[in-house]
């Protein structure tokens, strides 16, 4: 809204020509300091979500339409005192990103959760989202959520932010011995092995349950075995459950 009607200014407190956000959470009034259209662009986007958002439908655009990166805290105890923390954090780094937080158990909180490849087995749990080239980085904070403050939170979104952090993969351990005709893929391997350049790769991706997956094994074994000798091609497999 535009407006130079002088009884408005004086209602928001202001002497004169100034901008105001309007907002049903947090302050219900914040005033715009800046100077440049730089700066309202900022202030626009680092004051239109709430410092702490709890995590429901409302919450799929602001973050995932529109790829805002954010520090996300999966917890199924609600009266822990990693929450008063990070609700501190929230205040205190308004503007460096999102914060949120979610159950892992209760609807669109639990797929928020498997989507980032949470669960309650892993909870509690930090975890930090990037939004980059179409795909989604996650990132694990490492550190104790008993002992979690506001200066360590600080500390890993300007990690994150210098390039500092390695993104966080779901992988069991890489094989020790890894030699046979079929190499054995993980999360941790992966693009080592099927992003190397030099080879042609052919994956087999297969869940150990899967009734056909079992009768392609020892046909996959035997492919493995009649390519062996050429250097340049790769034969794996991944469970990919």
């Amino acid at each position: 809204m535009h407006t130079d009607d002088v009884s408005v200014f004086e209602h928001f407190g202001m002497s004169g020509a100034g901008i105001v956000v309007l907002r049903n959470f947090d302050e219900p009034v914040v005033h715009f300091s800046g100077s440049s259209v730089g700066d309202l662009k900022n202030f626009a986007s680092s004051h239109s979500n709430a410092r702490l958002i709890n995590f429901d439908e409302d919450s799929i655009e602001p973050i995932f339409g529109k790829k805002q990166n954010a520090v996300m805290l999966f917890s199924n105890d609600k009266d822990a005192d990693y929450h008063r923390v990070f609700a501190e954090a929230a205040d205190k780094l308004q503007g460096k990103i999102l914060f949120v937080k979610s159950t892992t158990t209760d609807g669109i909180q639990q797929k928020l959760a498997d989507y980032v490849g949470v669960d309650a087995k892993t909870a509690p749990t930090i975890r930090l989202v990037e939004f980059a080239n179409d795909d989604l980085q996650k990132f694990k904070f490492e550190g104790s959520l008993e002992s979690l403050s506001v200066d360590a939170l600080d500390q890993f979104i300007s990690d994150f932010k210098e390039g500092k952090l390695k993104a966080h993969l779901k992988s069991e351990p890489i094989p020790e011995e890894n030699n046979g005709p079929v190499k054995v893929l993980v999360g941790h391997n992966w693009h080592d092995i099927v992003a190397d350049p030099t080879k042609d790769v052919l994956v087999k991706y297969y869940a150990p349950w899967c009734g056909h997956c079992k009768s392609l094994a020892p046909i996959w074994t035997e492919l493995g075995q009649f390519v062996e000798g050429l250097d340049d091609v790769v034969i794996a497999k991944m469970d990919s459950t």
